[in-house]
């Protein structure tokens, strides 16, 4: 019999040994740089010329290509790769009217490779599937003219990219395996949907044919451009519905009634009629968006709802009521611009505030306005002295418009991560951050010497924004942070940070430093760094002494 504890910790023996050994480590390290690094490469010009090093190779899993001349699959080894997508079609005379994909040969394709995304083109109007490796279950951005003549048996995901107006998928066509449908903007007619079809997108208004085939019961999810007119003809499994339309749509909600098993409806139209009891009582998820809409009155919402999120372009909307049991509410409009005493449920633990300036909530918050159940918060357009928060939060985003200085103990003591906008710039006091803090990021406008002692000791990750530029005093970094950032990363980073790192800054528990600062002048000195650091990431521009 096998024992699983001392198995457990003979493993734990042999995973320190192999961390603390530094031969080893570098090594580990090495390959999780070079894998981050190549993992998705891009390739514009001649292929050869850029694939000719080859000690990347194990580490691609994904290849954009955007070359003229054919990808040369079959004289390069890549172990791990798994995606090829084309960004652009390279053509040949077209036989018979068809332009064709000849970037890659399907044939060289490396039978480690599952997914094969073509580009959007609308010069093409034929994507040949012929040839391919087995391996391959997903095709993306097909295009067929008018009528589909082959698909392999084995493709589980299916996403179609034809401008025409009519495309006809013959009965059999479709494999028994797939189970992701796209559309697109194809089809007037086609045959039946296979039995093992799990998702399907329909982006454009559909014919009788096409409703009377989706009474599947292996459907549960559902995405249509346009209104459903038979609803009776819909899989009673149906879990999730999706009606998106760029057109001008009316929609009424009486008529999803019949949809018993739905519990996600995302809605993304022009007009939208919501009535008392008129959605679905098993609805969970609800994410609405739309241009014209009623004020949210009491019982317009199921009891059933968990997760409300709301856009409407319609500064009068306003949310008067909601349901006793939701738990997350991202209000991405003016509908909670006052909140009274009482309007959110006592249930919510999830609050995300409209973040537009003049649409969003920007009042003094008053005892009562937020529940004592929310544990994290996003202001928004929010830009008021903290008075009062729940002792129920854990996570606070404050929106990119607040810069009030925060009061000495007015956070809740049980707030774990701080997220300040890029707006936020002003001196940090002592006890005005909570004492479990565990996540402190400051955005780009944030330029403030840290005193001694206003960090909690309880702080384990450390993000400074572009614009700081402050020494870092002795003992002002706590001794339990094990993660500091100073910039941000990116091609575009103009991070002001130049002042030295002198020696007994950096705490002994470091373990992740990153300083993406390109203007950085001064030399680190290596003996300054924690003996703890394992990822130290830093411009090229900066130089080392011993």
């Amino acid at each position: 019999m096998v024992d699983n504890n001392k198995s457990e910790k003979n493993f734990e023996i042999l995973f320190f040994k192999v961390y603390r050994n530094k031969y080893l480590n570098h090594k580990i390290y090495t390959h999780l740089s070079l894998f981050r690094r190549y993992r998705k490469i891009e390739l514009n010009s001649d292929p050869i010329e850029i694939l000719k090093y080859r000690e990347y190779f194990s580490y691609i899993q994904e290849i954009k290509y955007n070359g003229s001349l054919e990808l040369p699959l079959s004289r390069f080894s890549f172990p791990i790769l798994k995606t090829i997508e084309i960004g652009r079609f390279s053509k040949t005379p077209p036989p018979e009217n068809k332009s064709y994909f000849t970037s890659i040969d399907p044939t060289s394709v490396p039978n480690s490779v599952d997914t094969i995304i073509f580009p959007r083109d609308e010069d093409i109007n034929y994507t040949c599937l012929r040839n391919f490796p087995d391996s391959i279950k997903t095709f993306k951005n097909v295009m067929f003219s008018k009528i589909i003549d082959y698909i392999p048996s084995g493709v589980t995901s299916l996403t179609f990219n034809s401008m025409n107006n009519y495309m006809c998928i013959k009965n059999g066509f479709l494999p028994p395996t797939l189970t992701f449908l796209d559309l697109g903007l194809a089809c007037t007619f086609l045959g039946a949907f296979p039995q093992s079809l799990k998702t399907l997108k329909i982006n454009r208004k559909i014919s009788g044919a096409i409703q009377s085939n989706l009474s599947l019961s292996s459907l549960t999810d559902l995405t249509m451009s346009h209104v459903p007119e038979l609803i009776e003809l819909y899989p009673k499994t149906l879990k999730k519905l999706s009606i998106i339309s760029k057109d001008h749509i009316d929609l009424n909600l009486n008529s999803l009634n019949g949809l018993n098993s739905l519990e996600t409806l995302e809605l993304d139209i022009d007009s939208l009629l919501i009535e008392v009891n008129s959605i679905p009582q098993s609805i969970t998820i609800l994410d609405i968006k739309t241009a014209s809409i009623h004020n949210l009155y009491r019982d317009m919402l199921p009891i059933s709802l968990k997760s409300l999120k709301i856009n409407v372009c319609l500064y009068s909307f306003r949310i008067i009521s909601l349901p006793v049991g939701l738990l997350e509410l991202n209000c991405i409009s003016s509908g909670l611009k006052d909140l009274d005493v009482g309007l959110l449920p006592e249930s919510l633990t999830t609050l995300c505030l409209a973040k537009e300036k003049n649409i969003g909530f920007n009042k003094p918050i008053k005892d009562g306005y937020l529940p004592n159940s929310i544990k994290s918060l996003d202001f928004g357009e929010f830009n008021q002295q903290i008075n009062y928060l729940p002792h129920s939060l854990v996570n606070l985003n404050f929106g990119k418009f607040f810069n009030k200085q925060i009061i000495p103990n007015s956070l809740p003591s049980n707030v774990e991560k701080i997220v300040f906008s890029s707006n936020f710039n002003q001196k940090l006091l002592l006890n005005s951050l909570p004492l479990k803090l565990v996540h402190l990021e400051f955005g780009n406008n944030f330029n403030n010497q840290v005193p001694v002692g206003v960090l909690p000791q309880s702080l384990k990750t450390l993000i400074f924004g572009n614009r700081f530029n402050q020494l870092f005093l002795p003992g002002s970094l706590p001794s339990s942070i094990s993660k500091l950032i100073i910039g941000n990363k990116g091609p575009n980073t103009i991070s002001c940070f130049n002042s030295p790192i002198n020696e007994n800054v950096l705490p002994q528990t470091l373990t992740h430093l990153e300083i993406n600062c390109p203007r950085y002048s001064h030399p680190i000195n290596e003996s300054f760094l924690p003996r703890s650091l394992r990822i130290f990431i830093v411009s090229d521009n900066i130089s080392f002494n011993e």
